[in-house]
């Protein structure tokens, strides 16, 4: 039997704005390399909090006892180390044009929860009511 394994994606530019649906956003848990194949040559150091995304239309590798996966740090792409990344929510994500700082999410994320709270005391009283 013959296996056929795809040739890992070229290095790209990539501009986009948004989080597609395919990414999750991530930072560097430390200092990380970014580079062109699973274990391969070094493309750059990523520093400790480096904002990305994980393309996850690209299949992982395990090779050399690390998760590879294929990532978009800025307009640099390449493969790193899972275990050297943190997974971020899509609120607290960096998402380029975003000007948000760390507390005014998290005072919007604050405000989000109080209005779920003051919903679901709504229902309880409409409820009551009928």
């Amino acid at each position: 039997m013959v296996s056929v394994v795809n040739p890992a994606p070229k290095p790209t530019t990539n501009t986009s704005a948004n989080v597609a649906k395919s990414e999750t956003p991530v930072s560097a848990n430390t200092i990380v390399n970014l580079r062109t194949t699973p274990g391969g040559t070094k493309i750059t150091q990523l520093t400790l909090g480096s904002r990305g995304v994980i393309d996850t239309s690209v299949p992982a590798v395990f090779k050399d006892g690390y998760t590879w996966v294929y990532v978009r740090f800025g307009s640099q792409v390449g493969y790193v180390a899972k275990e050297f990344l943190k997974t971020e929510s899509v609120n607290t994500a960096t998402i380029p044009g975003n000007t948000l700082d760390a507390a005014t999410l998290a005072k919007i994320q604050e405000l989000l929860k109080m209005i779920e709270f003051l919903r679901a005391q709504l229902l309880i009283l409409q409820q009551k009511g009928q």
